[in-house]
């Protein structure tokens, strides 16, 4: 953890569940004090926060890539097998244009979601490891920037499915009490270094509590 530590205090360095899926988790106690004003970790994304932000690792591209395949397949393979079931009981010039239509709407869908959503998406997702708060970037067509103050963090925890695993690759899940946010694209070794420091900053403001 330490490489990622000196990277960040230095000012001079600039994907429904998987089955056969691994975790490991941090939780921790929250104190005995009055809850904090803030109603929702978005209230602090107007605070700056002049740390270096990392980007994902590349491979998470290759892993919303064959993502992106798999569910158009399915979604074709859907498709045919209603036209064919439907073709006894609609007029066949409607069965003949709606098939290709609806593989059509599928194959836009994957070039605009997958190819260039996943281009868009890797190259505008970040992180960034705050003084005071957990700040992650993300979002495609719509990005959006959420800060996570360390003092409403109860729960970390990293996790991957066979796809995550055959790359390397993990995904952080940091939970508040009302919502949590998943930060996928991590190397392993990471992943598990980021969920271990957050834990450490959260243990830090608790006991300054």
């Amino acid at each position: 953890m330490s490489h990622l530590n000196n990277s960040i205090d230095s000012s001079q360095k600039k994907t429904p569940e998987e089955k056969g899926s691994t975790q490991e988790s941090f939780s921790f106690q929250q104190p005995h004090t009055p809850k904090p004003q803030t109603d929702t970790a978005d209230s602090l994304a107007c605070c700056p926060c002049d740390q270096v932000a990392f980007k994902l690792d590349p491979d998470i591209k290759k892993v919303w890539y064959i993502r992106g395949i798999v569910n158009c397949l399915i979604a074709s393979i859907i498709v045919s097998g209603l036209a064919y079931f439907i073709g006894d009981y609609v007029p066949s010039p409607i069965t003949n244009y709606l098939e290709p239509l609806l593989d059509g709407l599928i194959l836009l869908y994957f070039v605009l979601n997958t190819l260039i959503g996943s281009h868009l998406q890797y190259k505008f997702s970040s992180y960034v490891i705050c003084e005071d708060a957990f700040e992650i970037k993300r979002g495609a067509f719509l990005r959006r920037t959420t800060l996570i103050p360390y003092r409403r963090i109860q729960h970390t925890q990293h996790k991957q499915g066979p796809l995550m695993k055959h790359f390397g690759l993990k995904e952080l899940t940091v939970a508040t009490a009302s919502s949590s946010f998943t930060l996928d694209g991590l190397k392993e070794d990471r992943a598990r270094e980021l969920a271990e420091l957050v834990a450490s900053k959260v243990e830090a403001i608790r006991e300054d509590v």
